[in-house]
């Protein structure tokens, strides 16, 4: 029984050895100051990074291609952004053969969160400004909460707006959708219903454990309905 025993660890022990090896690729382009934001999901021939650099007084953005078979880069491309603290890069997306950057800006002198983006094509044409996809009356810029996701079939994206106009005013959620190559303006769907993302969840409340009926994400098929 022992000896059925060792061997056994034995067994265990050589496949959770073999299963944790890793071998490292060559390394990418890695300025210290110029960080991996993250990477963004493409096609099977290439793949797109988002990269954040700080350094001195500034912070510039940069969208790189690669080749996915070399890991080659074809172009690093900085986007300009305005530099305040009412302007965010809200998310970077892949969709339609282009990179979308969403950006929200809050204006408050009108008392307005805008969402917009700029574009970045297959070949490395940046857009020259921002274009805006809607905005919304709120009088404080932390009581509005954005996220922005695709449909099944990578054809739409959708922008959905949590946001309430006063401190007093009860929260409503809006679902906006665009044609991903276009961008053109779809469809609109709206319920009067709080729904924050989980990463705002985590940021409001310094912690964050999905529970029974707690918010772990969207999908939205390709018949623009909506799942959450």
């Amino acid at each position: 029984m022992k000896t059925k025993l060792f061997l056994l660890f034995l067994l265990i022990f050589s496949f959770r050895t073999h299963a944790q090896q890793i071998t490292n690729g060559d390394e990418l382009d890695n300025d210290r100051d110029l960080k991996m934001n993250r990477m963004i999901p493409c096609d099977d021939n290439t793949f797109y990074a988002y990269r954040v650099r700080t350094k001195g007084k500034g912070t510039s953005y940069f969208i790189e291609k690669y080749d996915k078979a070399s890991l080659k880069p074809s172009f690093s491309k900085q986007v300009e952004m305005e530099e305040d603290r009412y302007t965010k890069v809200e998310d970077v997306k892949y969709a339609a053969g282009n990179v979308r950057i969403f950006i929200r800006q809050y204006n408050k002198k009108e008392e307005r969160m805008g969402i917009y983006y700029r574009t970045i094509s297959a070949e490395g044409v940046v857009s020259p400004k921002m274009q805006e996809l809607f905005s919304v009356k709120t009088d404080h810029y932390e009581f509005i909460d954005f996220d922005i996701f695709t449909n099944t079939s990578n054809t739409k994206f959708i922008v959905k707006a949590s946001y309430k106009a006063t401190e007093r005013d009860t929260y409503k959620t809006k679902f906006v959708f665009y044609d991903a190559a276009t961008m053109e303006k779809k469809l609109e769907k709206s319920i009067n219903q709080m729904l924050f993302s989980p990463l705002e969840r985590l940021s409001l409340n310094g912690g964050y454990n999905a529970g029974e009926g707690d918010l772990v994400g969207f999908l939205a098929d390709d018949e623009d309905n909506m799942y959450y």
